[in-house]
């Protein structure tokens, strides 16, 4: 039964409340008991035959009444317990951050207020009665459509987890992240989802891809040869166009690989001498190295590098320019 409100019971699990069948528990357990007490009684009057009749009879009716009383105080006991816990859970539900609601056949039959909130209703009244559909993305109604199907007609299907978009009552789009669990409601098969607006996080997700694809596309095009490799073991993890011009290597034979396995370092101090000047000043500029090529020729370069973050591993970006040309220069100029 709804309230006058509109917002309904709270979902429950139960097929029916404790005091609906509280009757029916304490008139079976006073007929057993009449009944047992009566078998007892001609049982006795066979045995002891010279108690009176009209005592034993009140002796049932005396015992007969207190056994039914005891049960029906303990019955009510139980039945007051079950709903003071439905009591706390309805009030948990109303007071949830998390928006709930439930729906059957695709039409809303309860909402809390964190749920007109987050579909910015003007009150959970605006909620009752609509269609789920209508307020789904469009472009996921197909998919919801179909799971809701499947999961109404199966009680027993295991609680979902899902990430949908809907749409507010002000036209507003977000993203919900969602937990769907086959119910009763009011006696009848139903389905309760839990929302939690997701919105500024899939935001949040949204602008670190867009700054990864800007990092790598500047990566990729940049005219200097750049690395990224892990600082532990000095792992490839990437390294541009640029880089695989100047040393002759596929991109294949560097990934996962260590510059120390493709002979990257004429000298093998320079990588460590590098590497202890990253960790005490956390960047280094122009650190002049001599490196070699995969064909095996002597070039030299200033290496700069810093150390970021790469799916939660610590790396080592590095940036280097080729000068083997600049130093024949200018060692020609010293001997002219």
């Amino acid at each position: 039964m709804l309230h006058a409100h509109g917002r309904g019971d709270a979902p429950d699990d139960t097929p029916v409340s404790a005091r609906r069948n509280l009757g029916h528990r304490v008139a079976l357990i006073t007929a057993f008991t009449l009944v047992f007490m009566t078998v007892y009684e001609l049982v006795k009057a066979l045995l002891f035959p010279s108690i009176k009749l009209w005592e034993s009879h009140l002796i049932t009716i005396v015992v007969s009444g207190a056994i039914a009383t005891v049960t029906a105080f303990f019955a009510l006991r139980k039945a007051d317990r079950l709903l003071e816990t439905a009591g706390s859970y309805r009030r948990l539900v109303e007071q949830a951050p998390d928006a709930i609601w439930v729906h059957r056949r695709g039409a809303i039959v309860f909402a809390n207020s964190a749920c007109a909130t987050i579909f910015c209703a003007s009150s959970v009244d605006e909620l009752i009665g609509k269609q789920v559909l209508d307020l789904v993305h469009p472009d996921d109604r197909a998919a919801l459509q179909e799971t809701l199907e499947k999961r109404e007609r199966d009680l027993s299907a295991p609680s979902l987890r899902a990430e949908r978009r809907y749409l507010g009552f002000d036209g507003r789009e977000f993203h919900v992240e969602s937990m769907v669990k086959a119910v009763l409601y009011q006696g009848e098969a139903s389905t309760q989802v839990i929302f939690r607006d997701i919105s500024e996080r899939k935001k949040s997700e949204q602008q670190l891809r867009q700054s990864e694809e800007r990092f790598y596309k500047a990566f990729n095009a940049s005219p200097e040869p750049i690395t990224i490799a892990t600082a532990s073991e000095g792992l490839y993890v990437d390294v541009n166009e640029s880089f695989l011009r100047l040393t002759g290597h596929r991109h294949e034979e560097v990934i996962g690989r260590t510059s120390l396995e493709l002979k990257f370092w004429e000298r093998p101090k320079d990588r460590a001498k590098l590497v202890d000047l990253l960790k005490k000043q956390g960047r280094v500029r122009d650190l002049e190295i001599t490196f070699l090529t995969k064909s095996g020729q002597q070039r030299t370069g200033l290496d700069s590098a810093q150390i970021i973050e790469v799916d939660g591993q610590e790396c080592i970006i590095a940036f280097f320019k080729d000068i083997t040309e600049q130093r024949l220069l200018e060692k020609q100029l010293r001997q002219a």
